[in-house]
């Protein structure tokens, strides 16, 4: 599944709420200023694939973890990827209508795939591997030999 990035002013303001939480000092010895172009551009690309309201629950969860230090991107993914379960557990169900078919429909769905069924003949090719086993000298079980046999007599 393909995503956006996420546009650097979220990038930046999820930043600026690592500065908030932790202190500058930690966020910048994680990641210092000479990387900032390249983290946040891959942070960009792995968080766009998140719904805006499961980045805030992941920010809270981060917040809530009473964490000393700010995540690393994959321990904020992680978190991303909790908040989204969690959103799509509690989110209320839509339920539709089924549609319906008319019996003669129905019907005849029916006996066509009952037709295609019957027409089919399910593959022996296990029960023919089983007696070349048992014929090129291997000990094969009596009663799986038996259970091939009759597969492929029938």
């Amino acid at each position: 599944m393909s995503h956006q990035p996420l546009l650097p002013a979220w990038v930046d303001r999820l930043f600026g709420r690592f500065n908030a939480v932790f202190g500058v000092q930690k966020v910048g010895a994680m990641f210092p200023p000479e990387t900032h172009a390249e983290v946040r551009g891959l942070w960009a690309e792995q968080l766009g694939r998140f719904e805006p309201e499961t980045l805030r629950a992941a920010l809270q969860a981060v917040i809530d973890a009473g964490r000393e230090w700010p995540p690393t991107l994959s321990e904020f993914v992680g978190f991303c990827q909790r908040a989204a379960v969690e959103r799509r557990q509690h989110a209320p169900a839509v339920l539709l209508e089924s549609p319906r078919a008319s019996p003669e429909v129905v019907q005849r769905s029916v006996e066509e795939v009952a037709a295609t069924l019957v027409s089919q003949k399910p593959s022996r090719d296990w029960a023919v591997r089983i007696v070349e086993r048992k014929a090129a000298g291997e000990h094969v079980p009596y009663a799986v030999l038996r259970i091939a046999r009759n597969a492929l007599e029938a």
